[in-house]
């Protein structure tokens, strides 16, 4: 049943007779929000005390007007809890190995410019730097002709698969990389990048098993303490914390920074990734405390070594500054945090094309904040250019998708147009139990909120439905 924003059973609570009305023993009010606590306090304090029934009544009266406000406003933990902050932010460039240069071809291969002709050599190196300049369109062909040229040189399958995936062609990407590992099987770089690749097919399983191999790869080759293995961990964290495994990747967090801090110096960029990951999953976890002198301290490094010039690190800075802002809604400073928010969606449009899903990620955060102050008119129009962006950018089905959809659900129930806000629920549940199982944090959220979305809309049978669903899944996670 609903409990102001929950649904969960509860002993001694009866099943409510309208759209979110509460009926509880009034011995169990610690199990409700502070203000239905403090109306209770004060009424049962009325009960004990002798007076006139004048007096009675207007405890009464008082309770009531607590408990209104609760049943017409959500309180400033349920908008928390359920307005979704789309979470991209553990960028690319920090957790793909980058391409393979030529010095390391040659070296891995003796395709010197002598053997090769001078020729081609001078195609290697034009492919080598249209990659780092981000010319991968360029770059494409050419890796292209050299994996027909040279088919068992894993080196150009892998840059031919980076171009690939720097394209959001990932399944050319997929199979590049998966062929890099099938020529050169002791490379830990094609594991990772094949890993991050289907990570964002939502295929979290292969995933998980290439970063394992990659890591138990480094381990051997370079030791515990190095910062490639730093990577890597951080990188199998992130894959947990998707899938709502936070208890397994805080370790690997942990680990992964402690490995960053000694080997590479406390101000490192990579060090400021880490501190970014790691407040991240506070946030997640809600310790907001925790998580909000990470990100101070992430943003604090990055504004140290680069100043106001951050050259190609300006999208690092723009996600350390978008999760600072996020753990700052997420404790009510609103205020703080819009100039936080702008700031980063500044940043993101100034520094990649306009139908990028940082682009995306920034407008849903921005959306959100708007969102939780009640101000749905500057609202809408961001939750709607986000979502056309990520339906782009990463497929109809991503997970980020079916954040922003519940997000805009959201914004139409609180305006009370649930006939608009009934279908984007049903397809964010889709997408959520369909990429990240029906025991993800994710989907157990949607399930909730649908079921108080039926409440409100006085759908009494729809509503018990999803209920009971989330009964068996708590039920299922006790046993």
């Amino acid at each position: 049943m609903q409990c102001h924003g929950k649904t969960r059973s509860i002993r001694g609570c009866r099943r409510p007779h309208r759209p979110g009305e509460i009926y509880c023993w009034v011995h169990l009010y610690q199990k409700y929000d502070k203000p239905l606590k403090r109306a209770l306090t004060l009424f049962m304090s009325i009960l004990r005390q002798p007076g006139s029934i004048i007096t009675i009544i207007m405890g009464i009266i008082g309770f009531g007007v607590a408990y209104y406000q609760i049943r017409i406003s959500p309180s400033e933990e349920q908008m928390r809890q359920i307005i979704r902050e789309s979470i991209d932010e553990h960028l690319k460039k920090a957790v793909y190995f980058p391409p393979k240069t030529y010095e390391e071809i040659e070296k891995a291969t003796g395709l010197t410019c002598e053997s090769v002709g001078k020729s081609l050599c001078d195609q290697i190196r034009a492919a080598e730097k249209a990659l780092r300049e981000g010319r991968y369109q360029e770059a494409e062909s050419l890796y292209d002709a050299f994996a027909v040229i040279f088919p068992d040189v894993a080196a150009f399958h892998f840059n031919l698969a980076y171009a690939y995936s720097e394209q959001n062609k990932l399944d050319n990407a997929a199979e590049q990389f998966a062929r890099a590992i099938q020529i050169d099987p002791g490379d830990a770089a094609s594991y990772n990048n094949l890993a991050y690749v289907l990570y964002n097919q939502a295929k979290y399983p292969e995933a998980e098993s290439l970063y394992e191999q990659a890591l138990a790869i480094e381990e051997k080759r370079l030791g515990p303490n190095h910062p490639d293995v730093a990577t890597i961990l951080g990188n199998l964290a992130f894959l947990y914390y998707r899938l709502g495994k936070y208890a397994e990747a805080e370790p690997l967090y942990r680990r992964a920074l402690a490995i960053r801090e000694k080997s590479l110096g406390s101000d490192h960029l990579y060090v400021a990734i880490s501190l970014n990951n790691l407040g991240v999953l506070y946030r997640a976890q809600r310790r907001y405390i925790m998580a909000e002198p990470l990100h101070v301290r992430a943003v604090g490094i990055m504004e140290k070594t680069m100043g106001d010039s951050l050259g190609p690190d300006r999208l690092y800075m723009a996600s350390f500054i978008n999760n600072l802002a996020a753990v700052l809604v997420a404790q009510g400073k609103y205020d703080e945090a819009k100039p936080l928010y702008e700031r980063a969606s500044a940043i993101r449009e100034e520094s990649v094309r306009p139908d990028d899903a940082a682009v995306a990620q920034s407008l849903n955060n921005l959306a959100a904040l708007y969102h939780k102050q009640g101000i749905y008119a500057v609202a809408y129009p961001l939750y709607k250019r986000a979502l056309a962006i990520k339906e782009k950018s990463l497929g109809p089905d991503h997970p980020d998708v079916a954040t922003t959809l519940s997000n805009l659900a959201m914004l139409y129930q609180a305006q009370r147009k649930y006939a608009e806000a009934e279908p984007l629920y049903r397809r964010a549940l889709a997408i959520d139990e369909s990429q990240l199982g029906s025991n993800h944090p994710n989907t157990r959220t949607v399930i909730e909120n649908i079921a108080i979305f039926y409440r409100e809309w006085g759908k009494e049978e729809e509503a018990q439905k999803y209920e009971a669903r989330l009964m068996e899944i708590r039920d299922k996670e006790e046993r």
